[in-house]
């Protein structure tokens, strides 16, 4: 986390809020798990290249994160259709 949380602090997200909100409690355990696809979802969210999120999550190919972590693209999709639209007024 130390390298993400410094990309989804800029972007505005707040990572304990969210983090607690992710958390799942079964028998008074943390799921771990849920953590990890927590952590991916932000970083994602917050800008940082599918490649890096791949690399971090072990994952082969780029596809394998695409696939699993396509609900956090769209808002991505909008940012990059704006900020090319502003580059180009």
């Amino acid at each position: 986390m130390r390298f993400i949380t410094p990309a989804i602090e800029r972007a505005g997200w707040d990572l304990q809020r969210q983090v607690r909100r992710e958390v799942s409690f079964t028998n008074g355990r943390i799921i771990v798990h849920g953590l990890r696809h927590t952590s991916a979802t932000l970083a994602l969210k917050a800008g940082v290249p599918v490649e890096v999120v791949a690399q971090r999550l072990g994952h082969a190919k780029t596809d394998i994160t695409n696939d699993i972590y396509a609900h956090a693209l769209p808002s991505m999709q909008k940012d990059a259709a704006a900020k090319l639209s502003s580059l180009l007024k």
